[in-house]
């Protein structure tokens, strides 16, 4: 670089009032291009002005002058995209999206550049208006962007509680060891800065068991698993969970029935008792509606069906005994084998409305006049 010659700046002999002067001359100008509250309508203080578009992202320094990311490849990272929800792992997010990321490395610049320029499409929801919520150029490095991701969606209290989760762990009814193993487990990897020690963590899960999974692991240690050290109660842990996993998978689906489902004692009594219980409530229901619903058709009295009316039964009675006479009556009269009251045929001088000393004389002239006819007798037969 060539010096300046001393020739093309001329001496000034008062420098300090010269820049006073420019200074004045500048705010002059700047005041005349500025509109002044008079010139400033009411409606231009409520207009909405736009906002930066800056980002939080500081992107460093890359070797690339120019970069184009794969449109196939923001849409699978957009597939496994966090919300922000309670129930959802934000750790297990950050594994998820640097696996994906893994798949393509872009030429020009870091693996963690890349992270840092990809990790907004892999939000959602609240976690996007919080991305969009942090000032701008804030965020310059992959640890930094984790740090702030981890403080706002995994606060101490959520750590804590999951703490308290780790060491308050119990192996429920019916959980086998490799469920048990299996969960404590998961606890202990949705909080990975749990801060538990790892013999802690055996202890913790020792005490958790029941007494025949307790039983079981001594067994196979032959003798006792706090005998063990650290390394070997591990590896043994895992090796019996697994071996059990696999040997109760074989013999539980030789034994599985389809359609059907084992369940406790205490379950099925549940169960039993609740369908007992409906089923008398739907009988005294219908024996209600049945005696609210019941009326007889012929005297209308709700006490009886029709079927059992008195007045039914009195005149099948006298029915039947009205039959009955008839029929027997019949049988006496026309019987042409009875040698008692009509032998021959003949009509009964007591079953006419004739006089019995007049002699029967036949004739067309007075025959249906001597026709003789049945008389309906009392409902008591009798004995002749």
């Amino acid at each position: 670089m060539s010096r300046a010659d001393p020739s093309e700046f001329p001496f000034d002999p008062e420098i300090e009032r010269t820049l006073r002067r420019r200074l004045r001359e500048q705010r002059v100008v700047i005041q005349e291009q500025t509109p002044t509250m008079a010139q400033k309508s009411l409606k231009d203080y409520a207009a909405p002005q736009m906002r930066g578009s800056t980002s939080c992202i500081a992107i460093p320094n890359i070797e690339a002058a120019n970069f184009e990311f794969n449109p196939g490849f923001i849409a699978m990272i957009q597939q496994n995209q966090f919300g922000g929800g309670p129930h959802e792992d934000p750790h297990l997010h950050i594994e998820i999206f640097s696996d994906a990321c893994s798949t393509r490395r872009q030429q020009g610049f870091s693996f963690d550049v890349q992270r840092l320029i990809l990790f907004r499409f892999s939000l959602r929801d609240r976690a996007k208006d919080w991305y969009h919520s942090l000032p701008p150029n804030c965020i310059d490095s992959w640890e930094k962007l984790v740090k702030i991701f981890m403080n706002k969606f995994y606060p101490p209290s959520k750590t804590a509680h999951m703490r308290n989760l780790i060491s308050s762990f119990q192996q429920m009814d019916g959980e086998t060891l490799f469920e048990a193993w299996d969960r404590f487990q998961g606890m202990l990897r949705k909080c990975p800065h749990h801060g538990l020690e790892r013999w802690l963590i055996i202890h913790t899960f020792y005490n958790g068991i029941n007494y025949q999974t307790k039983v079981y692991l001594d067994s196979a240690a032959g003798g006792a698993l706090m005998n063990k050290s650290l390394e070997e109660a591990e590896e043994l842990i895992e090796s019996v969970a697994l071996n059990h996993h696999q040997w109760a998978n074989e013999r539980g689906s030789a034994q599985k029935i389809p359609g059907k489902y084992n369940v406790d004692h205490f379950t099925k009594l549940n169960a039993q008792i609740d369908a007992l219980t409906k089923k008398v409530e739907g009988m005294t229901v219908g024996k209600v509606h049945a005696v609210a619903t019941i009326n007889c058709d012929i005297c209308g009295d709700s006490n009886h069906l029709t079927e059992m009316c008195p007045a039914v039964a009195c005149q099948n009675q006298i029915v039947q005994y009205e039959q009955c006479d008839a029929v027997g009556t019949y049988n006496q009269r026309n019987n042409p084998y009875s040698n008692t009251y009509n032998p021959g045929w003949k009509n009964h001088p007591n079953f006419s409305y004739r006089n019995n000393n007049n002699a029967y004389q036949g004739g067309p002239s007075n025959q249906s006049a001597q026709q003789p006819k049945l008389v309906k007798k009392c409902l008591i037969p009798s004995a002749y």
